[in-house]
């Protein structure tokens, strides 16, 4: 039972989760950078001028997150490009970066960045003002910022290989980033790790049950488990477990327990839910990226996707034929809850487009982007848990679940996650298994192999597909074979062969930092 204190942050709360509502979504909020309109000293006065601003810093990925999916479906295996594809999208597709290409523009993550840095520096105004800001509330509102910063951060190492790192009490956009010394991403992720642990962002260990009933931020990405996806990228597997399981425990209270855990709340045709109004389904999404045609908030990847609009990017058929060839544990033959007719579908036979963002078809430029949620982190885990030796464990949470074991065979550990249902049994897909004969390293590459085809399916043309095989192909005995031979697999024989050779070289698996 919380406090009514409590129960009025938490109605505060609910109103910035779903966006649509005046705190996260107005014309004088959301449309506008932090700090622009008056100075921080007249604005912090309130909990609620807090709340508006915390929100305030994700504006800027309303214009990012089109450039990442589109950047990651065209270098990756997932899309490819129709006869009206214009230069810059052909140039991706073909694998060729000009530094003109605006796609490759990262001024956007670092002006959210810059955003977050001046939210840290005033935050604490308001706490002294407003005698319904406690502590607790500063704390929390620190750590989904630190956890916003990280992401964006992380997010540039992963497509750039490096990241210029601004000072934390920079406010203001550098002119020229480019001409600043990048840190590699190893150093990048050490710094980010450094900054959680040293300023104490992240509850100790022995302090879960008090990490539940904290004021966590919807909307915003899940701050434990970028931490987890950090120690993932370090190969560190053992802290990687622990961060990304305590972020799926760590639900807002506004969601309850089951959030994040993979249960039936979206199972078979509700699956689908996931991507109606993204924001308001918070038992599964973390951070969403919201846009309202009304609000003049335009999903512009639309008008690339739908064969109504530009139709520029359709599904490559390497994706299409890898949902169509699943099996369904009552025989039918395709990927019935996430393939046809809403990962993709068909203007005539054979001839595919992109459906995820056009679920809503009354409103596909409202249609919001989701970029961190809880089908995309079970898979993480049962990655880290896989490299952990746990394979058995990675197995359940790839496959039937928790839910779907016996008491007696549950991992230790796990007692949180009772209703999990598992990511392929959530959309009735029949179980991945692997033969008793298959043992040692070979055994753990097959499941890390299965583990990224699910991924590929279950998060199709949500940005990550490039990313995971980066990390994944550090890890393997022929590192550049591995990531050119399953890019290679879309394009046609000429440019297969060109494909392979150019992910031979290390230094291609990352765009230039210009």
């Amino acid at each position: 039972m919380v406090s009514e204190s409590l129960n009025k942050i938490f109605r505060l709360l609910a109103l910035a989760a779903v966006f649509s509502l005046t705190i996260a979504c107005s014309d004088d909020i959301f449309d506008v950078p932090v700090g622009e309109r008056i100075t921080p000293d007249e604005h912090y006065q309130t909990l609620e001028d807090a709340i508006a601003s915390l929100y305030g810093t994700l504006s800027g990925l309303q214009d990012v997150a089109p450039d990442l999916i589109l950047l990651d479906g065209l270098r990756s295996d997932q899309m490819n490009i129709t006869p009206n594809a214009g230069s810059d999208i052909a140039a991706l597709y073909n694998q060729e970066f000009r530094a003109d290409n605006p796609y490759l523009d990262y001024s956007g993550l670092y002006r959210v960045i810059i955003n977050v840095n001046e939210v840290l520096a005033n935050i604490e105004r308001a706490e002294g003002k407003d005698r319904d800001f406690k502590p607790n509330y500063l704390f929390d509102m620190r750590a989904n910022l630190y956890g916003l910063r990280a992401w964006c951060y992380l997010t540039i190492t992963r497509l750039y290989g490096e990241a210029v790192v601004i000072d934390d009490n920079l406010t203001s956009l550098p002119e020229d980033l480019s001409s600043m010394t990048p840190m590699s991403k190893a150093d990048v992720i050490d710094k980010l790790i450094s900054q959680f642990n040293n300023d104490s962002v992240i509850y100790d260990q022995d302090t879960v049950s008090r990490a539940r009933d904290q004021a966590y931020f919807v909307g915003f990405p899940n701050y434990k488990a970028v931490l987890g996806e950090l120690y993932l990228e370090k190969q560190d597997y053992e802290n990687a477990i622990y961060y990304l399981k305590l972020g799926l425990e760590t639900a807002p209270a506004i969601a309850g327990d089951e959030a994040y855990k993979v249960d039936a709340s979206y199972d078979e045709d509700a699956w689908e839910s996931i991507f109606l109004n993204a924001e308001n389904a918070i038992l599964e999404n973390m951070l969403v990226i919201p846009y309202s045609i009304n609000q003049k908030q335009v999903n512009t990847m639309v008008e690339l996707m739908l064969p109504n609009r530009l139709f520029m990017v359709k599904p490559s058929q390497v994706l299409v034929d890898s949902m169509e060839a699943q099996v369904t544990t009552r025989r039918d033959s395709a990927d019935v809850y996430r393939g046809m007719g809403v990962t993709y579908d068909t203007i005539s036979a054979g001839n595919y487009f992109i459906k995820k963002y056009d679920i809503d078809e009354a409103q596909p430029y409202s249609s919001d982007i989701v970029l961190q949620r809880a089908g995309d982190l079970h898979l993480l885990l049962a990655e880290a848990l896989n490299r952990n030796g746990q394979s058995d464990v990675a197995l359940m949470f790839l496959n039937n679940g928790i839910s779907g074991v016996s008491l007696s065979k549950r991992p230790a550990g796990f007692s949180a996650f009772s209703k999990n249902r598992g990511i392929r049994n959530r959309v009735l897909l029949q179980n991945r298994e692997i033969p008793d004969s298959v043992t040692g390293n070979e055994r753990v590459e097959m499941i890390e192999d299965l583990i990224l085809q699910e991924k590929a399916m279950e998060c199709a043309f949500e940005g990550k597909r490039m990313s995971d095989l980066i990390r994944v192909a550090e890890r393997r005995d022929n590192p550049g074979e591995y990531i050119g031979n399953i890019i290679a697999a879309k394009y046609d024989s000429s440019m297969s062969e060109y494909v392979k050779q150019f992910y031979m070289n290390k230094e291609n698996w990352y765009l230039p930092f210009h």
